[in-house]
């Protein structure tokens, strides 16, 4: 991942108050714990045209609540998670990221 990647990275991660880990990382972390039968589900296929969608968006999105936020009509938050479509899908469309459903027994 290159250094620019991590930085979208950060800031989608920071908008969405999320963090995004390795998934091999993260089964390692469900074994260790103690889980069993982890499963993971790859949905990035599926996610994609949402994702593109909301990229799309993000050009109006973004700029309109920039300008809603500095009349006191929206918030950071706001502004973020519109900031944040464009960068995940740049993340998706580059083949960093992906979407997952883990599942595990106890």
């Amino acid at each position: 991942m290159s250094a620019s990647q991590r930085r979208r990275l950060r800031k989608t991660d920071a908008a969405l108050k999320q963090q995004t880990s390795v998934l091999e990382e993260f089964e390692t972390l469900l074994s260790d714990l103690g889980f069993r039968n982890v499963d993971v589900e790859d949905i990035t296929d599926g996610v994609k045209p949402s994702a593109k969608y909301r990229y799309r968006l993000s050009f109006v999105a973004y700029p309109m609540n920039k300008l809603l936020s500095v009349l006191g009509k929206a918030t950071d938050s706001h502004v973020a998670v519109a900031r944040s479509s464009y960068h995940m899908y740049k993340l998706l469309r580059n083949q960093v990221t992906g979407f997952y459903i883990v599942t595990a027994d106890v």
